[in-house]
């Protein structure tokens, strides 16, 4: 069980708008990471938020301190790199 006041990712609606969308961490306040992604759709990022998160978890002792979500780059901007990808085999294995 995860302790928390964020809302869990699995019951976030969506952001309809276009873009480029990431899981994300940060390691407040020094440092934010685009961990996985792009993806067309919000729905795509939300569906791996807690998969990424493991993987984290597991890859790094200082991943369960830190904050998981996604974000949104515009889509007319060249999308950022990261650190995983956008194919789940990067995280499920």
């Amino acid at each position: 069980m995860r302790v928390g006041g964020g809302v869990a990712m699995s019951n976030q609606q969506p952001d309809p708008r276009p873009g480029h969308y990431f899981v994300t961490a940060i390691d407040w306040p020094h440092r934010r990471y685009f961990l996985a992604g792009p993806w067309l759709e919000h729905a795509q990022a939300l569906a791996q938020v807690d998969a990424v998160r493991r993987f984290a978890e597991r890859t790094d002792p200082r991943a369960v301190w830190m904050a998981y979500g996604t974000a949104r780059q515009p889509l007319d901007e060249e999308p950022y790199k990261s650190a995983l990808g956008s194919e789940p085999k990067a995280w499920d294995a």
